[in-house]
């Protein structure tokens, strides 16, 4: 895997998100023994070992690498009977999460690493934004181990992301309230001060003016300070600022919005976003945008939770899994996400699948990984390779084409009748029956006034002035 962005693509089938699984595996143990000592992770199930009968076990053989510290781990999983297997091998992987643990333990607000799957599961009905509006859990602590409880993301887990956000909200309001308070009791004593002083100067002869002009101002402009803290003009400490950057991420994707702010009700509790002219609840919003919403809200929160320590928690560490990362996303989106994902979170290794050339063609080819079934020695075996050329940049047809290894053009009869009519005009015999025939099915289907139509009829007038400069000058020889 590249250390900033892996890309998996293949036809389905082929175990793009098998892989994502098995790292998913491999990361629970990390996460586990970070959590507690000897703390199990997830195990390979039985029902996910091949079934082939010469299969007797399956095996997630893993190394991780941090900084010059290699760290290997073998998970496996024989079947009922089997013959042969293997033993776990978890040793160092429990040696590398005791020194995180340790490290959490003795030094305040240590950070620690982001590890997240956000499956395809995230696009199932229900859960999430659709009905958790309503009767939020009154939780009112979050730590950085709550983000470890669960290394899965799924709908179901958009409640946490929305109650987190909710109480962050509400210890912003509380430190604005609080800091504000105590600054305005402050201010409040230095201006009846100022006031006193004042009046008492202002009984007294042939007092300097320039004094007089002096304390007014400063009274002025502690007056104009107080009011600026009641009205709410400043921003306050820790919560406000977390707040705020877990906003202004969010905003950074979906840059068509203006603001987002809660609106509370008597008994619920409403996210309210300005698009355009107007505004919308949160539950409006299409599928793709909530699910931008939610995974870039989401992350931001993780990282937050788990770096309480760095002025930038978007700057912290982690390994973050995206199952068709393009799933609901308008293709505009595709060819964008990539990108913001990588420069919002810069230090996050991603691993991530999709179907889409639109995703593919902002990819780097280093980083994308193409599934492909090969036959070797009459059996199908499973290979990984990379694009034969650069994908970055070039068009969809081509990052579908050379990315994908997929024929950009779909196999079907209309698309046949073009190709047959097309040899045809290239060989000179664009006014043969064949041919004709062939034209009127193109243009039935296509239009006469379609691109790919066009291009046909620009050859044959490109062929007619050939085919007249060849006759008249076969002609000439004839004269002479």
């Amino acid at each position: 895997l590249e250390d900033d962005l892996t890309v998996f693509v293949g036809d389905n089938g082929f175990g793009k998100s098998t892989i994502l699984d098995a790292i998913a595996i491999v990361l629970s143990w990390l996460r586990s023994n970070i959590e507690k000592e000897s703390k199990p992770g997830t195990y390979i199930k039985s029902h996910e070992v091949n079934n082939s009968v010469d299969v007797e076990y399956a095996s997630i053989d893993a190394n991780i690498k941090l900084k010059d510290f290699n760290t290997s781990i073998l998970i496996t999983k024989a079947k009922e009977g089997a013959y042969y297997s293997r033993n776990n091998e978890l040793l160092e992987v429990k040696k590398l999460a005791s020194i995180y643990r340790l490290v959490n333990k003795y030094v305040d607000n240590a950070s620690l690493p982001l590890m997240a799957y956000y499956s395809i599961a995230r696009s199932y009905i229900g859960g999430g934004v659709d009905r958790k509006r309503k009767n939020a859990k009154t939780k009112t602590v979050w730590s950085k181990f709550d983000v470890y409880d669960e290394i899965e993301f799924d709908r179901n887990d958009f409640t946490d992301f929305f109650q987190w956000l909710v109480f962050l909200h509400n210890r912003a309001s509380q430190e604005k309230l609080s800091e504000s308070q105590t600054t305005i009791n402050a201010l409040f004593s230095d201006i009846q001060s100022l006031k006193a002083t004042l009046t008492q100067l202002s009984a007294i002869d042939n007092i300097d003016s320039t004094v007089i002009k002096g304390l007014e101002l400063s009274l002025k402009e502690k007056l104009n300070y107080m009011k600026s803290l009641q009205s709410g003009e400043h921003k306050f400490n820790n919560a406000v600022s977390l707040y705020d950057s877990v906003i202004n991420t969010i905003l950074k994707f979906l840059p068509e919005f203006q603001w987002i702010k809660l609106v509370y009700g008597d008994d619920d509790y409403k996210i309210i976003l300005k698009k355009g002219e107007v505004e919308l609840d949160i539950q409006q919003l299409s599928q793709g945008e909530k699910t931008i919403f939610t995974l870039v809200g989401d992350l931001a929160r993780r990282l937050i939770l788990l770096n309480p320590n760095l002025s930038n928690p978007l700057l912290g560490y982690g390994i973050v899994l995206i199952d068709e990362i393009d799933l609901h996303l308008h293709p505009q989106w595709q060819q964008t996400i990539i990108e913001r994902l990588t420069s919002t979170f810069p230090n996050v290794q991603f691993v991530i699948t999709t179907h889409s050339p639109q995703v593919l063609s902002t990819v780097s080819s280093r980083s994308v990984r193409i599934l492909q079934e090969v036959e070797v020695d009459g059996v199908n075996d499973l290979i990984v390779s990379h694009p034969d050329y650069q994908i970055k940049g070039v068009s969809n047809q081509d990052a579908l084409l050379y990315g994908m290894r997929t024929d950009p053009i779909p196999s079907t009869k209309e698309n046949g009748w073009l190709e047959e009519y097309k040899k045809l005009v290239e060989l000179n015999r664009y006014s043969s029956d064949e041919a004709l025939l062939l034209r009127e099915k193109v243009v039935k289907h296509f239009g006469l006034d379609h691109p790919l139509v066009q291009e046909c009829d620009d050859l044959i007038s490109v062929l007619e002035f050939k085919n007249k400069i060849n006759q008249h000058f076969s002609g000439s020889k004839d004269i002479k």
